[in-house]
């Protein structure tokens, strides 16, 4: 019981897994493995997210606002004029 609440107190204090004795040879490598690829998704996705927020800033020599962020609202209002029969 004592070993499983120094997991517990492990995990709580910021640990995201663990290793139980006797391990496999090739555990600690695949786990290696298992984070970095954790890690190399993560900075994709920071850099994604980046990329994604640069272009839904307006251009900034005209101040027009890029495609990305005219798209969503843009749907919505032709769909309101369609319905209304009206210009906007």
């Amino acid at each position: 019981m004592a070993e499983k609440d120094l997991l517990v107190t492990g995990l709580g204090a910021g640990a995201d897994k663990y290793f139980t004795k006797p391990s496999h040879p090739g555990e600690p490598p695949a786990r290696v493995g298992v984070g970095r690829r954790i890690a190399d998704l993560y900075r994709q996705t920071k850099v994604k997210s980046i990329l994604l927020e640069e272009l839904a800033m307006p251009y900034a020599k005209t101040g027009i606002p890029h495609r990305r962020a005219v798209e969503p609202r843009a749907g919505k209002v032709l769909s309101a004029v369609a319905r209304y029969d009206s210009s906007v």
